[in-house]
């Protein structure tokens, strides 16, 4: 099976403190959090995100209109207590 395969069955894992799955619309107001903040923008591949918009055409909407082809192998990693989402590095 070739990767694309693999990506569009992307798993979803549990432990008891968190859930890694695939990213949805509802992790917006997180991913834009951190997207919006210089200090961890200056530290990776993109630009600071200025708006919500933003990260919702830029990463959202790519991200999940990617899990479909099997071009898309992004996690979100919701931590359990706090249900708050983070995005590994993009």
């Amino acid at each position: 099976m070739k990767i694309e395969g693999h990506l569009k069955a992307l798993p979803t894992f549990e432990t008891e403190r968190l859930l890694l799955r695939k990213v949805i619309r509802h992790d917006l107001d997180d991913v834009f959090e951190f997207s919006s903040d210089p200090e961890v923008a200056n530290r990776m591949t993109w630009e600071k995100n200025d708006s919500k918009e933003e990260t919702l055409s830029n990463f959202l909407h790519p991200t999940m209109d990617g899990y479909k082809d099997g071009q898309s192998g992004v996690w979100a990693i919701v931590y359990k207590e706090s249900e708050k989402s983070s995005v590994p590095a993009r």
